[in-house]
């Protein structure tokens, strides 16, 4: 599985509620609904130091994930958006890549 991510920390949960339901409008609101789309707005959204490479996390095989991350990743077909994904870290609105 490999996946892309952006990470948000927000306390409150009607802020995430709201921040991560106005990131998902702009992503179905792409056109085209690739890969570049989702790229772009994690370099701009996320707080993560992937936000770098798009969100890019990389190839990852069965047991390498959190177990949150991997249920969703295992949900998901490649190129479907899910969560948000609650972690220590904050929450994750993730991407199977392939």
């Amino acid at each position: 599985v490999f996946l892309a991510h952006c990470l948000h920390r927000l306390r409150h949960e009607l802020s995430v509620r709201l921040h991560i339901a106005h990131f998902n409008h702009q992503l179905r609101k792409s056109s085209d609904r690739d890969q570049k789309f989702f790229e772009d707005l994690a370099r701009r959204r996320s707080l993560d130091p992937s936000a770098q490479t798009g969100g890019d996390l990389g190839g990852f095989r069965p047991g390498d994930l959190l177990p949150e991350f991997e249920q969703e990743a295992r949900r998901l077909a490649p190129g479907q958006v899910g969560g948000p994904i609650q972690t220590r870290a904050g929450y994750h609105v993730i991407k199977r890549v392939y």
